[in-house]
């Protein structure tokens, strides 16, 4: 057992000195007495130490540091052991550490010798964390209203307004409501991408990116052309922050698939129509094939298959800050890109037997739509919630988190036509 540490350590136990380089707020420390347990540490500053038990036999120890960026209410623990799920009902898998792994052995003095890297054992990777907090509690929608055109994308300006591009509309949708705007960048508007900078970039039918500011008015204003490619219609856009400066992925219609750092360079091809595609990394990212139980890597020119482990198609990805690269597929399973650990591992305790359509990051989870109509929450501190019904048998749409609300934007079984729902949250 792992204790707080204090003045001088008591009969049995050693200082523990802590690795890591100072700038981690949260470590995990993983022992074994006999079964593993895992204990919660806040850490910073200087204050890099803990108590440990000794064993009776050398080598005392086998210590595993687990160290993470954020700090321990981020990611859904307490300080502490960490409890241990009964069922697989209530457990979920530990967060993958973002700082690193470390591994020693302890003397009978407390020496330590820290080893960076290596894989962790089984029994410390997949330690069910039995789950605490309770689920999100929505009310009845505010908004159920249905447009003309198939959606394009969904995309929340900001915590209060959701810019909506069907094939005939741009719609901007809050809680009190919805506003058509009229704004002739959008009615080319295909696919669109909010950047960490506060920029908004837009993919459109001709193969051109734009930027500019969200507007809750228009959309988005002073508008610029960024680039010119030789793709058709961009239809899924994702991007983010290379040393100040804006690094982009996206695909067309088509497959073809183009990166922007400056200047714009083709990476490869790959069939299918609207391929969904996320970006990791300046230069890398991952996309998928429907039809395919697979995702391809992309990483500066270069696309490699990867197997994720799903026994049916992938269907969409989703980027999140706290969770990692989320993959649902054609079984309503859910996959996470362990990005530490460089694997893909199932988000076990849900089997919804319906295809996922889409996931956005939500709380410290995803929220995800399947094809059944149904809306539910995944919470890393939590597990799955139970799914709900917001509409019937669908073929395409999205689930937008703005704020702490929800937006469905979906296209009914064969319709030529978007429905939109705003459900608020209690």
């Amino acid at each position: 057992m792992l204790l707080a540490s204090a003045c001088a350590p008591p009969p049995g136990t050693a200082w523990l000195g802590l690795p890591g380089d100072g700038d981690e707020k949260t470590m995990i420390l993983a022992t074994r007495s006999p079964e593993v347990e895992l204990s919660v540490i806040a850490i910073g500053g200087s204050d890099r130490s803990t108590t440990l038990e000794l064993g009776d036999e050398p080598p005392y120890r086998t210590v595993y540091a687990l160290l993470y960026e954020d700090d321990f209410t981020r990611l859904g623990y307490a300080p502490g052991l960490l409890p241990r799920a009964n069922s697989t009902l209530d457990s979920l898998t530990l967060t993958p550490p973002d700082r690193g792994v470390f591994a020693t052995e302890v003397d009978a003095l407390g020496n330590v010798s820290w080893t960076s890297g290596g894989p962790l054992p089984p029994d410390v990777r997949d330690f069910p964390v039995r789950a605490s907090q309770e689920c999100a509690l929505f009310g009845a929608p505010t908004l159920t209203e249905r447009v003309e055109g198939r959606v394009r994308f969904a995309l929340a300006l900001d915590d209060e307004n959701v810019l909506v591009r069907s094939r005939d509309h741009n719609i901007i949708v809050d809680r009190s409501g919805r506003r058509d705007v009229a704004n002739p960048t959008l009615d080319d508007a295909y696919s669109a991408f909010l950047a960490p900078t506060g920029d908004l970039y837009i993919g459109d039918v001709n193969g051109r990116i734009w930027r500019g500011r969200p507007s809750a008015r228009s959309g988005i204003e002073d508008v610029t052309l960024l680039v010119e490619t030789d793709l058709g219609p961009i239809v899924t856009i994702d991007g983010g922050d290379d040393d100040g400066e804006i690094d982009l992925l996206f695909a067309d219609a088509w497959g073809g698939i183009g990166h922007f750092d400056g200047a714009y360079q083709r990476v490869g091809d790959v069939v299918e129509e609207r391929p969904p595609l996320v970006w990791t990394g300046p230069g890398k990212g991952f996309l998928t094939r429907r039809g395919i139980a697979l995702v391809y890597a992309i990483d500066n020119g270069t696309l490699t298959a990867t197997n994720i482990g799903a026994s049916s198609q992938v269907m969409n990805l989703a980027r999140h800050e706290l969770f990692g690269v989320v993959a649902g597929t054609a079984e309503g399973h859910f996959y996470a890109y362990r990005g530490l650990q460089r694997e893909w591992g199932r988000i076990v305790g849900a089997d919804y037997g319906w295809w996922s359509i889409s996931s956005t990051p939500y709380d410290d989870g995803f929220a995800f739509l399947l094809a059944s109509g149904f809306l539910g929450t995944y919470k890393r501190s939590r597990g799955y919630c139970e799914a709900e019904p917001v509409l019937q048998i669908l073929t395409d749409g999205r689930v937008v988190a703005v704020g702490r609300d929800l937006v469905v934007v979906a296209v009914p079984d064969e319709s030529p036509t978007t429905t939109i729902v705003y459900i608020p949250r209690f």
